[in-house]
Parts: C-alpha cells; structure tokens; sequence
C-alpha cells in the first residue's frame, strides 16, 4: 500500500513537472536594491539596480548612494537567459563603475563591476516606493 502511495505521488510529481516548459529563461526583470538610511549617520547607502525590457531591447536604470543620491544612469543591458551584463557611459555619475557581469540567481542578482566593486542585491521594492 505504501509503495503504490510511493509510486502514485512520484509519477503525480513528474507530470507536474513536465508541465513546466524547459529551457524557458527565470523572469530577470525587476529591481535589485539594498538602498536603506544608515540608522547610525541617517545617510542614504547603497545600489538600487532597475532591469526592464521593451521593444528595443533590456535596459537598466542604476542610482547609488553614498551619503546621499547619485543621478540614475539608464544604459542598454544585454540579457541573456539569467546573465546580464551592461556598460555605464563614461560620461554620467556612475561611469567609473565600468562594465557589470552578473547572473540572477534565487531571486538575487549576483555580480561585479569592472572596477572590482562587487554586487549582491536582493530583488523586491524600491527605496523610493
């Protein structure tokens, strides 16, 4: 009796399964952020990293704090499955990050800029909602 409990709930759980298209890319799109008010200075620390897609291809908007604000940076992003990689101009705020490589792992996006600055950011709200 038990193994046919046994065997009932396996073959349920792989028909469950092969219900799930494989080889679809996890959502990656969404803000990555750890942006929070220093409860020892009341200054505003950290990255907040916005992935969004459109007709013309993945973008990210980036904002830093340190102490307070940067000005966000919008750069093209290139997407691929869970990797994402993308270049902040030179010119703007936050150029002297350089290039990002990273993948989004367990609703985490994991990675490090081309200056060595490295990126563990949770996904969820923004600090700014």
């Amino acid at each position: 009796m038990i193994r046919s409990l046994t065997a009932a709930a396996v073959v349920t759980t792989l028909a469950l399964g092969a219900s799930v298209p494989v080889g679809e890319p996890p959502a990656v799109t969404g803000i990555y952020s750890d942006m929070h008010i220093s409860p020892t200075t009341g200054d505003l620390g950290g990255l907040e990293i916005f992935l969004l897609s459109s007709n013309r291809g993945d973008w990210v908007l980036v904002q830093m704090a340190e102490g307070a604000a940067s000005a966000p940076v919008l750069a093209a992003a290139a997407v691929r499955d869970s990797l994402v990689t993308f270049t902040l101009p030179a010119s703007s705020a936050l150029g002297g990050l350089g290039t990002f490589s990273g993948v989004v792992r367990g609703g985490r996006l994991h990675g490090a800029f081309q200056n060595g600055f490295e990126v563990d950011l949770p996904r969820g709200k923004s600090y700014w909602q």
